[in-house]
């Protein structure tokens, strides 16, 4: 609780949450993932160094191929069900 206008607790003026961190570490140097194409771009570097990076950067570019049955039919990931009142 403030005392007679003044601040007594919490974060102190100035200090740097999560987003600001975040947004400091991007203008400073590079993300993981921009390192990650960077390296798997390098026709210089290692074949099973640019392959591992391919396979750590590729969830966070393509999207998951959706899971399907027997017959070649996409199952949704989750099934709604919903109560039929009428029987009570």
């Amino acid at each position: 609780m403030a005392r007679n206008g003044t601040k007594t607790g919490g974060r102190k003026k100035g200090s740097k949450n999560k987003r600001t961190l975040a947004v400091d570490a991007a203008k400073g140097g590079k993300l993981p993932l921009d390192y990650m194409l960077e390296v798997m771009r390098d026709p210089t570097a290692e074949q099973f160094r640019r392959d591992d990076m391919a396979r750590a950067a590729a969830p966070y570019l393509d999207a998951r191929r959706a899971a399907e049955n027997k017959q070649g039919k996409t199952v949704p990931a989750m099934i709604y069900v919903t109560p039929n009142l009428e029987d009570e």
